[in-house]
């Protein structure tokens, strides 16, 4: 896939594409490289041109698989907008190449206006909201199979929905 096809740049020019990508650092990590730790708040984003990466949460004493992505996709975008810390650590299942955007570039950007970089926040937002769409349809799967814990994932849902706290 040619980087300008990648989904998270819908609607944007090539030229736009392009001053992004120029101030983004390229990395490429090989096989169990940890490219992003749960907990760490440095805020960088990360596009993943190729390869898998899986993305697990600590339970307990050991990680929890959440997914396994493959690219292109959006790595961090989460912790960014939060700046709370990394919700989840993310690890290279086979080699992996990336373009890594410093936190404090988005926010340079983001404060001139640059419209690239805004419209690249707005897809975003739409991929975070269908996520948010998916896990609210999911909870209530789940509520309608499990009575006993019901209404505990009700009010979780409920403080999901409600929540508009920074």
């Amino acid at each position: 896939m040619s980087l300008y096809e990648f989904p998270v740049f819908k609607g944007l020019s090539h030229t736009d594409i392009d001053n992004i990508m120029n101030a983004a650092t390229r990395v490429q990590a090989d096989k169990g490289t940890v490219l992003m730790r749960e907990g760490e708040t440095h805020g960088d984003l990360f596009f993943l041109l190729r390869g898998k990466v899986r993305v697990t949460v600590m339970s307990g004493d050991k990680p929890q698989e959440l997914a396994v992505i493959e690219a292109p996709a959006v790595l961090g975008e989460m912790e960014y907008l939060t700046r709370a810390g990394r919700a989840a650590s993310v690890s290279a299942v086979e080699a992996v190449e990336c373009l890594k955007l410093a936190a404090e570039e988005i926010d340079r950007r983001i404060k001139d206006g640059d419209a690239g970089t805004l419209k690249v926040f707005f897809n975003i937002s739409r991929v975070l909201a269908s996520r948010l769409s998916a896990m609210n349809r999911r909870i209530a799967e789940i509520a309608a199979g499990a009575p006993a814990k019901g209404d505990e994932l009700k009010a979780f849902q409920q403080m999901l929905l409600s929540d508009w706290s920074f």
